[in-house]
């Protein structure tokens, strides 16, 4: 292995032990919970929202979630639709804030400038598949994050990051994808040209129908497995210190520079322990949409109420 593939993931190991020291003592003006209660309710309470339709503005959603889940939709409509669900009744500094600067829509966890509580809470987000955006961007410290996408939903850059959370990208078609995880699992399938992961305990999982220009992934323990159809070529670097290396196409196991037929494509993926593998896929195929999205597209969505035992979104806007 390359000493400067060693700078490189060591220094991403650095990077990422800092990222955690600071969220543990909260970035300025933000006090990050550290643990979470493991005694919730089993009801979830409603509480009033506020409703707008701007459709033809949006193009940039920025999505910064502390702790529960993050899921995220490309459906059919003409408007972004977006509820949190909490387990308890919330106050009102506990409430999602939202914001439309420009074309930039930013979805934040608290209205609160300081977060002292313990709690989590499920952010449900539904994007027209029409509306084709610029950008993508969900960052989060505990919680999971989920991207579903449609059969005619594109998106020019998409970027999730997480610290402890585990991150899912389904049937996605993007022109880059960027991955940020510390300790959660990642995945993706779909198209997209450009794809980078950078993980230090989590496995990493791709299954691309189509090749890619570029591939690149970095892990300390975390395993990478990449998996493309057949294709016109690439050319591969796999570095590893301790893990085992295996593709499908050329060499097979062991090696660690690789020049597939043209060799146009390229493939960087490093590792210090954990084992990186290059599968040979399926044939080509087009983003279908997930039967979670369609059944919560086909699902009417409950109307608010003041009922306390209702199952229904704290709040819903409409963009």
């Amino acid at each position: 292995m390359k000493t400067s593939a060693i700078l490189r993931l060591c220094a991403w190991v650095v990077i990422a032990l800092l990222a955690l020291g600071m969220l543990s003592k909260g970035a300025p003006g933000i006090n990050l919970p550290l643990t979470h209660s493991a005694a919730r309710q089993d009801i979830r309470t409603p509480l009033q929202g506020e409703s707008a339709r701007v459709t033809d503005r949006v193009s940039k959603v920025h999505i910064a979630w502390v702790s529960g889940a993050v899921n995220v939709y490309f459906t059919e409509g003409n408007a972004i639709e977006y509820a949190e669900t909490a387990s308890r009744t919330l106050r009102d500094s506990e409430k999602l804030n939202s914001r439309l600067s420009g074309d930039t829509l930013t979805i934040e966890f608290t209205k609160a400038k300081r977060i002292t509580s313990d709690f989590s809470k499920t952010l449900d987000v539904y994007i027209p598949e029409s509306m084709s955006l610029r950008s993508l961007n969900i960052s989060g410290v505990s919680n999971t994050t989920a991207v579903y996408g449609g059969k005619r939903a594109s998106v020019s850059d998409v970027t999730v990051a997480s610290v402890s959370g585990g991150i899912t990208l389904e049937h996605m078609n993007a022109n880059t994808v960027n991955i940020e995880t510390v300790s959660g699992g990642a995945s993706l399938s779909g198209v997209c040209e450009r794809f980078q992961i950078n993980t230090v305990s989590g496995d990493g999982r791709v299954s691309l129908t189509q090749m890619p220009k570029a591939i690149q992934g970095n892990s300390v323990s975390g395993s990478l497995t990449i998996t493309i159809p057949e294709n016109d070529g690439f050319t591969a670097k796999l570095t590893s210190l301790s893990g085992s290396i295996h593709s499908d196409f050329g060499e097979g196991s062991g090696a660690k520079n690789l020049v597939y037929k043209d060799g146009g494509a390229t493939i960087q993926l490093s590792s210090i322990s954990a084992s990186i593998t290059i599968h040979r896929g399926a044939a080509p195929d087009v983003p279908r949409e997930t039967p979670a999205s369609q059944e919560r597209r086909e699902q009417p969505k409950p109307a608010q109420t003041d009922e306390p035992n209702q199952s229904v979104p704290s709040t819903l806007r409409t963009f």
